[in-house]
């Protein structure tokens, strides 16, 4: 009777072991599931700062188009008033060769040069406005690649774990 009863002890100590040690994978699991959850939630979050990167990096790319589509037209009046001013030119020299009023249309001229340089001034301004902004997305497009690599570190983390965790 005492073996059967020390036996009996064992048993109960085992049992009582196994529901200890039930417990503690328990407890591991729901740790387990937290974390999960955790990096479910860290993941969405990713994909939403994804996202509104892929829309900045759209109004980005939209925005430098419609610069780019602006400063054709920029060009495009500058070639204008470039050959105007040649035509412009050209009309003063033959009218101040043919007319006595020689000094007068050659002041007209002066203020006209001024103007065309006034002009050009102006479109180094908007070239160097041009300049800087794109500077400016360059930088952009730069942090959206380093938040990209960010997020891919954080993908293949999560990846890790799910596969610690499969396991």
């Amino acid at each position: 009777m005492d073996k059967q009863h020390n036996q009996n002890k064992v048993k109960e100590k085992q049992a009582s072991e196994l529901a200890l040690a039930s417990k503690v994978l328990a407890l591991q699991n729901k740790e387990k599931d937290k974390r999960i959850d955790e990096l479910v939630l860290a993941n969405q979050e990713k994909d939403k700062l994804v996202d509104e990167l892929v829309l900045a990096n759209q109004e980005k790319d939209k925005r430098a188009n419609e610069l780019v589509r602006a400063n054709q037209e920029k060009d495009k009046r500058a070639n204008e008033l470039v050959r105007a001013n040649q035509e412009k030119d050209k009309r003063a020299n033959e009218l101040v060769r043919a007319n006595q009023e020689k000094d007068k249309r050659a002041d007209e001229l002066v203020l006209a040069n001024q103007e065309k340089d006034k002009r050009a001034d102006e479109l180094v301004l908007a070239n160097q406005e041009k300049d800087k902004r794109a500077n400016e997305l360059v930088l952009a497009d730069q942090e959206k690649d380093k938040r990209a690599n960010e997020l891919i570190l954080v993908n293949e983390e999560l990846d890790f774990l799910r596969g610690l965790f499969k396991k």
